[in-house]
């Protein structure tokens, strides 16, 4: 009989003890568990950092700058026979769209997709948008037309948002190689001359609405084939 209750004894002692390593290893589970969420959380968040610092600091511009050069190009080829000027509005809407008359490889919304598909692994959804408008059009140079754009937008990544509005864009791209409506569309190369004299700025004949630009003209007597 004693050796029923010592036996007895043993069995419950054996049975407490398999709980109690049960329950520490649980814990012992739960604890790396949360820490492993704990890790994921702050790889997600240096992750998201990196991936808006690789946006706003490269991607950004890069986008733009991609579209800007083409559209331009574009509306001038597209009404080259009876050329109006050019307005900050319709031209971001070549830039954005295409408009039906740029590539759409070319364009910022398919540019933007693609950026976001290639840093995040997934495609941009409904929430997520890109939109921004031309402030002011220069040419600090005789050669180079400076573009500055305010940029408004956001997109999720690991489940955290990111958003910022107005930000500002400055692109610039050189005159060469663009056609001029005025000589039958003919391209500027590095063979036009600079001229402070006489002819006017390429931006007061191609946009309506462009900041002042004395003594940065392009000499349009040089034509070439």
């Amino acid at each position: 009989m004693k050796m029923n209750k010592k036996g007895q004894f043993f069995s419950i002692l054996i049975v407490l003890v398999i709980i109690a390593i049960s329950i520490f290893f649980s814990y012992k589970v739960q604890i790396r568990e949360r820490e492993d969420a704990f890790n994921m959380d702050r790889l997600q968040l240096v992750v998201m950092d990196n991936f808006v610092r690789e946006f706003d600091t490269y991607q950004l511009q890069h986008i733009l700058d991609t579209a800007a050069k083409p559209a331009l190009q574009a509306m001038i080829e597209e009404d080259i026979d009876s050329f109006s000027k050019i307005s900050k509005e319709d031209f971001v809407k070549v830039m954005k769209t295409g408009d039906g008359i740029l590539d759409e490889k070319f364009t910022t919304d398919d540019l933007y997709k693609q950026v976001l598909a290639t840093l995040t692994f997934n495609l941009p959804s409904e929430t997520e948008h890109f939109e921004y408008k031309l402030v002011t059009i220069k040419q600090n140079t005789y050669d180079t037309i400076d573009l500055g754009f305010e940029v408004d937008y956001n997109f999720t990544v690991f489940g955290n948002s990111w958003s910022i509005e107005n930000k500002p864009v400055n692109v610039s791209f050189s005159v060469y190689s663009l056609r001029h409506p005025e000589y039958e569309g003919k391209k500027i190369t590095e063979e036009w001359d600079e001229d402070t004299d006489t002819g006017t700025c390429y931006i007061e004949d191609i946009f309506d609405d462009p900041e002042p630009c004395s003594k940065k003209n392009i000499k349009y007597e040089i034509i070439v084939e």
